[in-house]
Parts: C-alpha cells; sequence; structure tokens
C-alpha cells in the first residue's frame, strides 16, 4: 500500500510540473514616434524611422555621428575602437489606434537597448529595457523634439542626439540719434527692430513709412508682402538684443520719434557682434547711408495756421 502511494504521488508531481507556466522572454518591442515641431506644438506620427536593437548596455557603447546612427552602428565607450553592429532592424508592425509602428522581435532578450533614428530632423536616441517575461508585446513610446535648443538632452529614460543643432547667434543693435549737424550722438530709446529672412535683401522696401511701422515689407518686383520673423525692442538704455539662428537676414530698425526707417543686411555669425545705428533727422535727403545702415524719413511739414494778418 506505501508503494503504490509512492507511485501516486510521484505521478501527482510529474503532471504538476508539466502543467507550470513557461517562463521566458518571448516579446516584440513596438516602438510608437512622434515629432513635434515646435515647442507646445502638436504630436504628429513620425513615418522616417530607422529601429535597432543590441543585446547590450548602453553604459560600454557610444555613437560617434549621425552617419553611423544610421547603419547602426556603436563603438565601445572605453576607447578600444570596438564596434558593435545591431543584431535586430526594425519591421513594420500595425499597431491599433497608432497605425503602422516599428518593432523588434526580442526573441530570447533579458535586456535589449534600441536605437531610434529620425532621418527626417537628423535626430537620433538610444535607449536600454529590462524586458518582461511571458509579455508577447512591449509598447513604448518616443517624441523627437527638433526645437530643442541642445545638442544632447535627455528625454524621460532615452538619450536624444541632435549634433546639427547650433547655438543661436547674438547681436546688439545700440541706436543713437544725432540731432543737428554736428552734435553728439545720444543713446536713442523706444526704437523697434524686425528680422527678415529673406534671399534677395535689395528687393524689399516698405512701401512707406506706416507700412514700416507695421513690420511690413514688399517685394519692389513681384510685389509681394511679407511679415518680419521677428521683432525686438530695447532695454532701458535702448540697446537691443537680438538672438538668431546662424543664417543671412535682412534687418530694419524704427525711429517713431523722427519718422524714419533704416534696413540693412545682416549675417549672423559665430561671434557676437555689436551694431552701430545713427538717425540724424536734420538730414534733409531720403534715403542717406550711416556704415551699412539705408536710412529712410518721412517727415511731415505742418501746415501753418494763418495769422489774423492774413485772414
Amino acid at each position: 500500500m506505501k508503494q503504490m502511494m509512492k507511485y501516486l504521488c510521484g505521478l501527482l508531481i510529474l503532471g504538476l510540473a508539466s502543467c507550470g507556466v513557461d517562463v521566458g522572454y518571448k516579446s516584440t518591442y513596438l516602438l510608437k514616434c512622434w515629432e513635434q515641431a515646435e515647442s507646445g506644438a502638436e504630436l504628429v506620427r513620425l513615418e522616417e524611422l530607422r529601429l535597432f536593437g543590441y543585446r547590450a548596455d548602453t553604459t560600454d557603447w557610444r555613437i560617434l555621428s549621425y552617419e553611423d546612427a544610421l547603419e547602426g552602428r556603436f563603438v565601445a565607450a572605453n576607447g578600444s575602437g570596438e564596434e558593435l553592429t545591431p543584431s535586430l532592424v526594425g519591421q513594420p508592425f500595425e499597431v491599433e489606434g497608432y497605425g503602422v509602428a516599428q518593432g523588434l522581435e526580442a526573441q530570447g532578450y533579458g535586456k535589449l537597448m534600441v536605437l531610434a533614428v529620425d532621418t527626417k530632423n537628423r535626430l537620433y536616441g538610444y535607449t536600454q529595457y529590462a524586458m518582461p517575461e511571458n509579455l508577447p508585446k512591449l509598447y513604448a513610446s518616443l517624441v523627437f523634439q527638433p526645437w530643442k535648443k541642445s545638442s544632447a538632452f535627455k528625454n524621460g529614460t532615452w538619450w536624444m542626439f541632435n549634433e546639427f543643432y547650433r547655438p543661436d547667434i547674438t547681436a546688439r543693435v545700440r541706436p543713437t540719434v544725432e540731432r543737428e549737424e554736428g552734435a553728439e550722438a545720444v543713446a536713442l530709446k523706444g526704437v523697434s527692430l524686425f528680422v527678415y529672412e529673406v534671399e534677395d535683401t535689395a528687393l524689399w522696401l516698405p512701401t512707406d513709412y506706416d507700412q514700416a511701422t507695421m513690420g511690413n515689407l514688399t517685394n519692389r518686383e513681384s510685389g509681394e508682402e511679407i511679415s518680419p520673423l521677428k521683432s525686438f525692442s530695447g532695454d532701458s538704455a535702448g540697446v537691443i538684443s537680438i538672438s538668431l539662428p546662424e543664417g543671412d537676414y535682412l534687418m530694419m530698425a524704427i525711429d517713431y520719434s523722427s519718422r524714419s526707417y533704416a534696413l540693412r543686411p545682416f549675417a549672423a555669425s559665430e561671434a557676437s557682434t555689436e551694431i552701430a545705428l545713427c538717425f540724424s533727422p536734420w538730414r534733409e535727403e531720403s534715403p542717406y547711408s550711416f556704415e551699412e545702415w539705408t536710412i529712410y524719413s518721412d517727415k511731415q511739414l505742418e501746415e501753418e495756421n494763418p495769422s489774423e494778418d492774413e485772414q
């Protein structure tokens, strides 16, 4: 009897073991990506994406360039020169409520390093996952933000990189006024500055002073009208500080006290720039020049009231 009981208990143990849970890492990693063009802007689904997976740890590997990111190529962080290529490449998967997402069949991956490359905005990011057991699908989300003013930053658990980012160029415009011929130029407060991004700066002018005060310019050939890219005002001393991405621009400054406006091209380069501007309302000619500025005057002659003797 005891022998029979031992036999039955053995069968029971074997039966329970056969019904046990099959533990393993058999997940499909699915990444939903969006882009956000400006701070606070609506998120738009990103289709231009490359996705790579690795059986590695982010602390041991680095990416040297965007070109390497496009190929999924890492190099060892210890400087040995060792390279790491992807063991998984993203494949399209239909995700309900999102559309086609990129996915990685991470079968047997207890730890997964993921690299995502935004080929539209030339950005990339990578992160690390401890893969869960017995989860058929692991969903993740990532927002690419080309507006971020940094070449490297953290976005949740992701390290994000934009090697094409260039800090804005700063410049200071110092308006002055020469009230009379030969008089000392003094600081001029209350000047407005408008900045435009146009191809041929010589073709753009306001039609008159009133259009200038609205910040609008008109193309002298096509008649097209544009608004400023940015506008700036001065500080308590009248100095106007501007910050612009590297590039070529057109500036227009408005002196409301003398009903004058001044235009000049401006090349934002790597160095900070000090720009002088002097209005000379005593001048009869219009336009006149000051350094690289062309200055226009719109003096309005007041009508004289006839005296009692003339009536």
